[in-house]
């Protein structure tokens, strides 16, 4: 698969590496693909990807919990959880 972004200066400061992280780890938040998936997509091992994902600097939005835990509640009502402290998980 190939994707084409614009020549921002920004995409271009962060690179493709941080980019197919950054694509990853919100396709895994949104629960649109598995933690396996999401490594592979980072080009990462699955530990590695794992150690990122409960890093305190990288703070992942967990979606799919909290989709999970609020059923069918309207979007406008739903809450987003943000982890930053995975040493409760």
């Amino acid at each position: 698969m190939i994707i084409t972004l614009p020549d921002d200066p920004v995409l271009v400061e962060m690179g493709e590496a941080e980019i197919r992280l950054d694509l990853a780890c919100g396709a895994y938040a949104a629960g649109h693909v598995s933690r396996g998936v999401a490594a592979r997509m980072a080009g990462l091992d699955r530990l590695a990807f794992d150690q990122i994902l409960v890093a305190p600097a990288h703070p992942v939005v967990r979606r799919r919990e909290a989709r999970q835990r609020q059923g069918n509640v309207p979007l406008a009502r739903r809450k987003v959880i943000v982890v930053t402290d995975t040493s409760v998980i």
